[in-house]
């Protein structure tokens, strides 16, 4: 019995080069943007009052972050990144996992206490 033919390897298209100052503009804001929302963050946390009131921040946030991650994806997939813009995207990308984080504590200890 014959084996079943492997479908062929798809090939990725190469990297597109882009104009540096486009892509750094892209990144600029992917990681401000996680600057912006971290602040957000701890404000909503720390000046909102109430039991639930953690919960939704949590909420917001998990939305806002995945929002801001798709948008950055969807603008730099396929480009050529240098070493300095890895690091920026992933600065920017574990920015926005470490205030996702915080916000899940937050909630859970202060619903508790």
């Amino acid at each position: 019995m014959a084996a079943p033919a492997r479908p062929a390897a798809v090939a990725a298209p190469p990297p597109v080069a882009v104009d540096p100052r486009v892509l750094r503009k892209t990144l600029g804001a992917y990681l401000a943007g996680a600057i912006a929302l971290a602040i957000l963050v701890l404000l909503g946390t720390i000046g909102l009052g109430g039991k639930l009131t953690p919960w939704a921040v949590l909420v917001v946030d998990a939305i806002a972050s995945v929002a801001l991650f798709q948008w950055s994806q969807s603008r730099l997939s396929g480009l050529a990144l240098s070493d300095e813009d890895r690091v920026m995207q992933t600065l920017a990308g574990g920015m926005l996992a470490l205030v996702l984080v915080f916000a899940a504590v937050a909630a859970v200890v202060l619903t508790v206490a």
